[in-house]
């Protein structure tokens, strides 16, 4: 089950989207949620390929509206380095529930001849995720 508030752009709250996945069973099993947040200037369909691939990677947990309190979670951070029409960067960074710090190497994807589209946003989700070292 995927779902948001609001899946367009309004729902960008404090300039920044939230998500959050949910252990299946109860908050505190053995996998804490995890929650992230893109930056209000990141592409709606980035956000939305990322959240896909956290979901998939992160099965069983169903992804939820994330609340203003995560504590206990393991939050993940887009960070946008660059971005221009035809051209992308960034990393991911993120935290754990018991504070330690992660970040992914810089990861770019760049158009020749046309502004970047869904399709290469959706790789860039998969190659951000496959990149980093997620505590998943």
């Amino acid at each position: 089950m995927v779902s948001r508030k609001n899946p367009n752009a309004a729902a960008r709250t404090a300039g920044a989207l939230l998500l959050s996945l949910q252990a299946g069973t109860a908050l505190g099993a053995s996998h804490p949620a995890v929650v992230l947040s893109c930056p209000a200037a990141a592409p709606d369909a980035l956000c939305a390929a990322l959240e896909t691939e956290l979901a998939r990677r992160a099965a069983p947990r169903p992804l939820r509206d994330a609340t203003p309190a995560h504590q206990g979670a393991l939050s993940i951070t887009l960070e946008l380095t660059r971005q221009q029409d035809d051209l992308m960067e960034g990393r991911l960074l993120w935290q754990t529930p018991e504070g330690r710090n992660g970040e992914s190497p810089l990861v770019e994807v760049v158009s020749t001849d046309r502004p970047i589209n869904a399709r290469a946003l959706e790789g860039f989700a998969r190659a951000l995720l496959q990149v980093s070292d997620l505590p998943l």
